[in-house]
């Protein structure tokens, strides 16, 4: 008799993405060097499983099915959760803002949310074509509870996304008044734009210019890019060199520390340079292209929403988002004329058996913790352990630089009697956070101490008459500082 084996059918949509990954393994450890931190790539390899998972059991309509209805139910959840943290009842999850869901961030948390409530709209559709009037009243109450909150968490790249995808919703219909519909809606999008840039005016201002250092970015390396969470390792320094040339730039000085592109192409554009970015659109859209074993239409209505909120925010750095986007991408129905291959299972084991030990063997340098970099360097610094804590804050200043710890390794520097690299980092550090008065004022009260008092003397009457970012009593205390100091120095030339 002989034996069933069973086997994985290959399609144009997985060698796609084998391209893109062995171009993504290119491009962050041959052509550069590794930036990427040890848990970033266990992430990576998350995903990457969670798509081969999904491509093997994306057969079962029934998977399909109670994936769309688990997200539909968590979302009413998420909206739940929100209320409570609108109403002072649940904490929320970040500082700045009062509502957030589970999510560190209204962004992402809108994007859920437009998620569950597309799946609502779909089968509430559904349940009126079929009459089902009961069914139907109780989906408008759960689209009702998920609709306000997502209204409510101000999300303006959710709400953008959910027009254009309801707007497609309505063009994939063959007549006309339901593509009028859309056309309408789409309309409607073109008119309401302005009322959304000023909305948030300063966010958006903000997103302009961090897409505006992305070209420099992506000139400075445009076919290898950067490797792998290279956006993150490289973005701030790009910030500093463009606001060293540009220093009357409208948005120096409200720049911040920042380590997200707010725009998913243009990371990956920045990251993996032209072949890269052409690797990605290509996916995206055949992904959108390609049909499903069940619920096609609100598949592409899913992709088409998330492929809009890309424009706008970093879907693929939030692990819920990402691992959708790879889920949906993957349920496409293999009999179409886009298969290719059908190899035995085996085959795929042995890959991720491979790909396993080199995720493993990738996360054994110690060299690439990056959170634990980060809480080592902070400790050492804070302990005044200068000597120790240098060698942990190059480290972090190679992995994610901020301000912050150009400042404290340019303090270490100093203490360590290096003033030229402790010059050079508090520079970067000024010309990163123009805005700023901390790191200005620690390149001041370096000149200060080096006794180049004119430099000093500049840099002291700079600050006192700049305008910069509220500190508190830090931006006081400088200030007290710097008028004393040159209280001294004209007392001296008298």
């Amino acid at each position: 008799m002989r034996q069933y084996r069973i086997k994985y059918i290959c399609t144009l949509y997985d060698i796609l993405v084998l391209c893109f990954i062995l171009w993504w393994i290119s491009s962050s450890f041959i052509f550069n060097s590794r930036v990427i931190s040890n848990e970033q790539l266990i992430y990576s390899y998350t995903l990457s499983v969670v798509y081969v998972a999904t491509r093997i059991f994306r057969s079962s309509i029934s998977v399909q099915r109670r994936l769309y209805i688990c997200i539909a139910f968590l979302g009413s959840i998420e909206a739940i959760i929100g209320w409570g943290q609108y109403w002072n009842i649940i904490e929320s999850n970040h500082p700045l803002f009062s509502i957030t869901g589970t999510f560190t961030n209204p962004g992402p948390y809108g994007a859920f949310l437009g998620i569950a409530l597309l799946i609502q709209i779909h089968f509430a559709w559904h349940k009126y074509i079929a009459k089902q009037y009961m069914s139907l009243f109780m989906l408008l109450i759960v689209g009702l509870l998920t609709g306000s909150m997502f209204i409510a968490s101000f999300s303006r790249a959710a709400w953008v996304a959910l027009l254009i995808a309801v707007s497609f919703f309505f063009f994939l219909f063959q007549k006309k008044r339901y593509r009028y519909a859309g056309l309408l809606l789409l309309i409607l999008f073109l008119f309401s734009s302005p009322f959304l840039y000023q909305l948030k005016k300063q966010s958006a201002d903000g997103r302009l210019f961090i897409w505006r250092v992305c070209t420099e970015l992506i000139q400075s390396k445009p076919y290898t890019g950067g490797g792998a969470s290279s956006f993150a390792a490289r973005y701030m320094y790009a910030q500093a060199d463009f606001l060293e040339k540009h220093p009357n730039h409208e948005y120096a000085a409200k720049a911040t520390n920042n380590i997200y592109a707010f725009n998913e192409y243009l990371r990956i554009a920045c990251e993996y340079g032209l072949p890269g970015i052409l690797l990605y659109v290509t996916i995206w859209l055949h992904g959108i292209y390609c049909k499903a074993t069940y619920c096609d239409r609100l598949r592409k209505l899913l992709l088409i929403y998330l492929a809009v909120f890309s424009l706008f925010s970093y879907t693929f750095q939030v692990l819920p988002l990402a691992v959708l986007c790879i889920v949906l991408g993957a349920f496409q129905n293999n009999n179409s004329k886009f298969t290719f291959y059908a190899f035995p299972m085996r085959y795929l084991v042995i890959m991720l058996l491979l790909m396993t030990i080199i995720a493993w063997s990738g996360t054994r340098s110690s060299q690439y913790e990056k959170k634990e970099i980060l809480f080592t360097a902070k400790q050492l610094y804070t302990q005044q352990n200068y000597a120790d804590a240098k060698e942990y804050l190059e480290k972090a200043a190679y992995l994610s630089p901020t301000s912050e710890i150009l400042m404290d390794l340019g303090n270490s520097y100093f203490h360590l009697q290096n003033n030229a690299k402790a010059e050079h980092c508090f520079r970067i550090a000024c010309n990163m956070v123009p805005g700023r008065i901390l790191p200005q004022y620690y390149l001041f009260r370096f000149y200060a101490i080096t006794m180049r008092n004119q430099e000093a003397i500049t840099l002291g009457q700079s600050i006192l008459f700049g305008d910069y970012q509220l500190e508190g009593s830090i931006a006081m205390q400088a200030k007290t500082h710097i008028k004393r100091y040159l209280s001294d120095i004209r007392m001296q030339t008298k």
